[in-house]
């Protein structure tokens, strides 16, 4: 990463900027599973109920005074079933880097950032899903630590 990047928490003024990184994400996602995902605009709505939640943040990562990315973070609980041990763990909710400034290390630090972030609540891991036909995103992941967890399995009918 270089010097002019930094990463900080989102306000409410950093909506618009979120709202359009959020486009290029579904578009993404849309072209990885046609059948499943769709291009689309999230609700800015939803994005300041992140913003402001008590359990969640949008960390942004800025490049030259620009946000080049964000990762939205969420203190979560396991569910409250007795064969799992109580645990509170940090789910990454969404995550993307603007395309032109990727491989830069701007998603490794904006990654380093989310974990800080579940240091900081004592939070027992770092969990995320990942599109299997993401291979960008599952490399970033795994250079950081990251391992898989479980899979997602589907069988498609049409």
């Amino acid at each position: 990463m270089n010097e002019e990047a930094s990463v900080r928490v989102a306000v409410i003024s950093d909506i618009p900027a979120i709202h359009a990184l959020y486009k290029i994400l579904f578009a993404e996602m849309s072209q990885l599973q046609p059948g499943v995902w769709r291009p689309a605009e999230m609700p800015r709505s939803f994005i300041a109920e992140l913003v402001a939640g008590e359990r969640s943040n949008i960390l942004l990562i800025e490049e030259g005074g620009e946000i080049a990315g964000f990762a939205v973070v969420q203190d979560r609980d396991t569910p409250p079933l007795n064969c799992l041990h109580k645990n509170r763990f940090c789910y990454l909710l969404d995550f993307v880097v603007q395309p032109n400034r990727r491989g830069k290390g701007l998603g490794k630090a904006l990654l380093a950032a989310a974990e800080a972030w579940a240091h900081e609540r004592n939070l027992k891991w770092l969990e995320l899903n990942v599109l299997a036909e993401n291979t960008g995103a599952i490399k970033l992941y795994e250079k950081t630590g990251m391992k898989p967890s479980g899979y997602t399995m589907r069988k498609m009918y049409t």
